[in-house]
């Protein structure tokens, strides 16, 4: 089934930006095999409940755990580690008594996620008979890295003696893994249900105990930290002609750079040579998020949605050189940065368009503008609030 794209005009007005979501084609071939579901909502409200479990244990730079011999705590030198990096922080344990342990291990992986819940009507063919309804669920996990690094050996006596220690850890993360990423989406038509998710996580324990606690903690790509640091321009000219009118239209665009935050304003320098006598109605920038789910052949979907916001056109023999501020970034969650992992790609586009009255209108569009997600240590990271709320 297709899915149309609501008309702007009934959307964004007095250069307010508005969030429009679309949902694209559905092409997803069900395996005869898929597990049948009684309820699809509680089926989908117990995978959000685990998620939303480990959200939580993301949302505070410090894993905390207990056992029976005393307390263990996580914490972490960074907001965020760039892939390629080393992860640096220390544990912290507080021992009650003296415990036989041989070591403390790390154990940390990456891995995707992708569950997919999709409700089914069936056709009646026979007269009286009411339709019948089945669930079908689809669910993906697939690990991009896991290792187990000791970062303590107890000496012969193979005792950790009580009181309070810390030891201080590092680990290296590989260069080639995506940024993390979590979201949720439901089809506004179909009711299908699409949660996906980039995570890192760690546990700690000291082994022969019960002590472990376990930790998120947020990766982003080295390609992400080059553009922010070298803030490539994003630059673009246009050129039209129209039938019915004399001289030409020059549109250029220019922005300083190509990576964003969520809710980071983006100037865009906009240039208008309007030497023809067509008045320019109105000026729309819109962001386009586009999310790709290629887990082939259990699951092909994707799902994108727009943030409108407008501009005050010009008239006709006229020129301006203006700043458009666009705000729409506000509504960009930030559990949904730019990248790139097996399962899951998400990435951004940014589109500047005059609309013209009785002519094809003139774009100018940048596939290239990056959205990054770079927590500070005061910052919760992938907030569960958020997640919550999708």
């Amino acid at each position: 089934m297709d899915h149309y794209v609501p008309d702007y005009d009934q959307f964004a007005h007095d250069g307010q930006p508005v969030y429009i979501s679309i949902e694209g084609p559905l092409p997803i071939p069900i395996p005869a095999n898929c597990k049948k579901v009684d309820s699809p909502d509680q089926e989908l409200k117990n995978e959000l409940a685990r998620h939303s479990q480990l959200l939580r244990k993301l949302s505070s730079f410090e894993g905390i755990g207990c056992g029976d011999e005393g307390d263990i705590k996580v914490k972490l030198d960074n907001g965020y580690w760039i892939a390629g990096q080393s992860v640096f922080g220390r544990v912290e344990i507080n021992l009650k008594e003296d415990v036989k342990s041989m070591g403390i291990n790390i154990k940390w992986k990456a891995f995707e996620h992708v569950f997919f819940s999709q409700f089914i009507k069936y056709s009646v063919h026979s007269e009286g008979e009411t339709p019948n309804e089945e669930s079908k669920k689809l669910q993906k996990k697939r690990t991009l890295y896991k290792s187990i690094e000791q970062i303590y050996q107890s000496d012969d006596s193979g005792v950790i003696p009580k009181g309070f220690h810390i030891f201080p850890f590092h680990f290296q993360i590989p260069s080639h893994l995506p940024s993390s990423f979590v979201d949720f989406n439901q089809d506004k038509v179909t009711h299908d249900k699409l949660l996906s998710s980039i995570l890192y996580h760690m546990s700690v324990q000291v082994e022969n105990t019960s002590l472990i606690t376990r930790k998120g903690f947020v990766v982003t790509h080295p390609s992400t930290i080059a553009a922010k640091v070298n803030e490539m321009p994003l630059k673009k000219e246009k050129k039209k002609t129209f039938l019915t009118s004399n001289g030409a239209l020059t549109m250029k665009v220019h922005i300083k750079k190509n990576v964003f935050l969520p809710g980071e304003a983006i100037p865009i320098q906009l240039s208008l040579i309007n030497a023809t006598s067509k008045n320019i109605k109105h000026i729309k920038v819109t962001l386009k998020r586009v999310l790709n789910i290629t887990s082939e052949p259990d699951l092909r979907k994707q799902y994108h949605c727009k943030i409108v916001q407008e501009f005050t056109g010009t008239p006709s023999h006229s020129s301006s050189n203006d700043i458009l501020n666009f705000t729409g970034t506000d509504m960009v969650k930030y559990s949904t940065p730019t990248t790139k992992g097996n399962l899951i790609q998400c990435q951004y586009q940014l589109s500047i368009k005059c609309f013209i009255k009785r002519a094809l209108n003139v774009t100018i569009k940048f596939d290239d503008l990056i959205i990054a997600y770079l927590p500070s240590l005061t910052t919760n990271i992938i907030l569960d609030n958020d997640y919550n709320s999708m």
